[in-house]
């Protein structure tokens, strides 16, 4: 019996390899719900800084929903990087992968200097 590497299945049998189709779906760069669900966590965050006690319901949205997108967005980086097609996909949509950290580091920016507490 034949054994395929980690993300790909057995050969076609024209000899070419045939990719898993959830590792490569994974291996996509960022789509428009990850990119929303960042979009909306980054804002819910500003948002729950501009009170003075915060809003906690807000608060416990931004507390869960911000680990699971960072999870899944190195996960898929992850998977992105071990896989030969992946890594072309790095290269040409790199401005689709540096959105999820540059947006997350903005927000955590803002919140940290108190800008949303300031301008409100």
């Amino acid at each position: 019996m034949e054994s395929a590497p980690i993300g790909e299945s057995l050969p076609q049998p024209d000899g070419t390899p045939r990719p898993f189709a959830p590792l490569r779906i994974l291996a996509a760069p960022p789509g428009l719900p990850l990119l929303g669900a960042t979009a909306a966590d980054a804002l819910l965050l500003l948002y729950d800084a501009s009170a003075p006690g915060g809003y906690f319901n807000v608060f416990l949205l931004t507390f869960f929903g911000t680990p699971a997108i960072i999870a899944i967005w190195i996960l898929r980086l992850a998977i992105a990087v071990a896989r030969r097609d992946g890594r072309r996909g790095l290269q040409r949509h790199w401005a689709r992968w540096a959105a999820l950290p540059i947006a997350g580091a903005l927000a955590i920016g803002a919140v940290h200097l108190d800008i949303p507490l300031r301008t409100r």
